[in-house]
């Protein structure tokens, strides 16, 4: 390539044109979802996170766990995320759109790391740009880019990638000026920016690997005055490292997700003997080596946590034996491709080490497999396209004809990969979406149907939020909050013998469930198991006394046991908390009533009509008490309130029986027009 022509990309890069493409391609692909709400995780970790918003600085995060002001279990340690969070709320509030925009740009930037590093490698421009528009581009990024937490994917890979540039820069640059001083400057930028990946996410702790595999595989490995510099750079990889592993004991007491996270998780690795857990492990990683290599969605249709059999048949089972010996033949590569001096080994040890993590053979994650799980990985695909367009352009650089075939087939690559981003980032537009595509992609896991069920509970749609439970159940029978949640819709629907049934099963699996166990007692209220629903109702009561619905049904279940005293006095209580409430106004009026305590009531019934006036209940309780009482006069000057407020007076004249004997007074005909 002659000088001019060389020349032009360069200063197109310095221009920082590839940056500005790459940020333009990832709001291409993905600026729909600057629209979308925050779900799932999202707010977990941002909306109703009160420690978050309550930082004074940054600095807290880094001591602190990732489900500090979260119901997030311990053991998460993202504090670089985190810190973001904090300081993006700060400076522009609290709003989803701005979060799902610096998770687009930071995309984009980690694309043009990707181009940095691509090119620090010695691929073209071109070549490079390509690398980076694909992975801009990969349509599991999605994942990543569309689910705001999923920035601590991205900010691992954008250090990790910006790090590794540093030393391979270094190990490709001239030794003959300054070479201490650019040394130096390597060591810090490795120290900082590994130190940052890994803050991002814990894969970011497979830097000071790649890190020490980088000068095997660049062509001056031999060069011996290069080892000082080479034992300053690992060193503060490892240093970085040594450092991250300390602040993450200190911050969540271990280096691995807590016990208690792992057995309340969705990952059915962690229920699993050996050699089980192995084969499911293997299996998880041919799901994920199918969806990164090839346009097929992630998917995982075994049912490896049922009751049942186990689904795989041992090592020769085709689901692990594949896997294994694709995962082998990853592992080796980078040795084979270094021995060879290809400039593939780099990316295939990126391929290999960021896909680790992800597998569960090393570490257990929380979740089974997932599309974020290949964010980094692809980082080394998308290396290896760069280095592959390069071999391809020279390869056919004398046919004109088949060198249009080559980066046609290229630029179709990149457009079918964005089609397939864009289309697939719709998943996080909603809850109830993500949750549809979970159903599809994990049968045999009940997150999936549970998220369905809850979003149709939400609006109100009993009938699918049942559908949903019940596949739920039919996947995990004593699922107690599943249980819980049914019951809850089945008193909705009015069916009470089916509610009492699974909330009966609810509670015994989970005696501290109080939601249950108020809807339990609703459901005996109504199949006349009067007693039973008082004990369940004192129960609830004694789980959580500020609970109002659990007071509300101590008090209503009272009532039905003919304890009116009690239940006037809980119903009281519950008026001081709830004054505009026509319903508890009138349970305490009618307790009063019922224990004969009928100047209380006509009191509560003044004070109701007051505060809740043009009310025709608490008119009639005023008539209805001043009768009781033998207060004619009175009961007959309220009837006349009543009748020009448009009471029914007529009809409680005829129906209630404490007024029936005012009908044939003539005061009353009077009122009424009568003869």
């Amino acid at each position: 390539m002659d000088d001019g022509a060389s020349s032009r990309p360069r200063a197109l890069e310095r221009l920082g044109v590839p940056l500005l493409l790459l940020v333009v391609a990832a709001l291409v692909v993905y600026g729909r979802s600057l629209a979308y709400p925050f779900v799932l995780d999202d707010r977990m970790a941002i909306v109703d996170n009160g420690f978050l918003k309550s930082a004074r600085q940054p600095f807290v995060f880094l001591i602190s766990d990732y489900s500090r002001g979260t119901s997030f279990g311990p053991g998460y340690f993202r504090p670089l995320m985190m810190a973001s969070f904090w300081l993006q709320g700060c400076l522009l509030g609290w709003s989803p759109g701005p979060f799902h925009a610096v998770n687009l740009l930071l995309h984009g930037l980690a694309g043009w790391a990707l181009f940095l590093a691509a090119r620090t490698l010695g691929a073209s421009a071109a070549g490079s740009f390509f690398g980076g528009l694909l992975f801009v581009v990969f349509p599991p990024a999605q994942e990543s880019v569309g689910s705001v937490v999923g920035r601590c994917d991205v900010l691992a890979a954008l250090f990790l990638l910006l790090g590794w540039r540093a030393q391979i820069a270094w190990e490709r640059g001239s030794s003959g000026s300054g070479p201490a001083r650019r040394a130096a400057r390597a060591v810090v930028t490795v120290l900082l920016l590994g130190f940052a990946a890994m803050l991002g996410k814990e894969s970011g702790a497979v830097f000071p690997a790649l890190v020490a595999l980088t000068p095997l595989a660049l062509p001056g490995f031999r060069r011996r005055d290069r080892l000082p510099g080479r034992i300053a750079i690992g060193a503060a990889a490892a240093v970085a490292l040594v450092a991250y592993l300390a602040l993450r004991f200190g911050a969540v007491g271990g280096l691995s997700l807590a016990p208690e996270t792992l057995a309340h998780s969705q990952n059915p690795v962690t229920r699993l003997p050996q050699p089980q857990r192995t084969y499911a492990a293997l299996y998880g990683t041919g799901r994920l080596l199918l969806a990164l290599l090839t346009p097929a969605r992630l998917r995982a249709t075994l049912d490896l946590a049922g009751p049942g059999p186990f689904p795989l048949g041992g090592p020769l089972d085709p689901n692990v034996a594949l896997p294994a010996a694709a995962l082998a033949l990853l592992a080796v590569a980078p040795l084979v491709l270094t021995r060879r001096r290809s400039r593939l080994a780099l990316p295939a040890a990126l391929l290999f080490l960021g896909l680790l993590p992800g597998t569960n053979l090393v570490v257990t994650a929380s979740v089974f497999v997932g599309e974020r799980f290949l964010y980094l990985p692809f980082a080394g695909v998308a290396l290896a396209a760069a280095i592959g367009w390069d071999a391809a352009s020279a390869r056919w650089r004398g046919s004109a004809p088949a060198l249009a075939t080559v980066r046609l087939c290229a630029a179709g690559l990149a457009a079918l990969c964005a089609v397939l981003g864009a289309t697939r980032v719709q998943e996080w537009k909603s809850e109830e979406a993500i949750a549809r595509r979970w159903v599809d992609a994990f049968p045999a896991s009940t997150i999936g149907w549970n998220h369905l069920g809850t979003a149709a509970l939400e609006r109100g749609d009993l009938a699918e939020a049942r559908r949903s439970f019940e596949a739920s159940l039919a996947i995990d029978p004593d699922n107690a909050v599943v249980l819980s949640h049914l019951g809850d819709v089945l008193v909705r629907l009015r069916q009470w013998s089916e509610a009492e049934r699974r909330l009966e099963r609810a509670v015994a699996l989970d005696p501290g469930d109080q939601a249950g166990r108020v809807n339990l007692g609703r459901a005996c209220l109504q199949t006349g198991e009067k007693e039973r629903a008082l004990n369940e109702a004192r129960s609830a009561y004694a789980l959580g006394p500020g609970n109002l619905a659990a007071r509300h049904l101590l008090g209503l279940a009272l009532f039905e046991n003919r304890l009116f005293g009690d239940a006037a006095r809980e119903f009281r209580s519950l008026v001081q908390e709830e004054p505009a409430s026509p319903q508890l106004r009138h349970s305490l009026v009618l307790s009063l009533y019922k224990d004969d305590r009928l100047d209380e009531a006509a009191r509560a019934a003044d004070e109701a009509a007051l505060r809740l006036p043009g009310k025709p209940l608490f008119a009639l309780w005023r008539v209805r008490l001043a009768a009781r009482r033998g207060r004619t006069a009175e009961a007959i000057d309220r009837l006349a309130e009543a009748q020009r407020i448009h009471a029914p007076v007529a009809d409680w004249l005829r129906d209630v029986d404490d007024l029936k004997p005012l009908r044939y007074d003539p005061r009353v005909r009077a009122l009424l027009g009568s003869p």
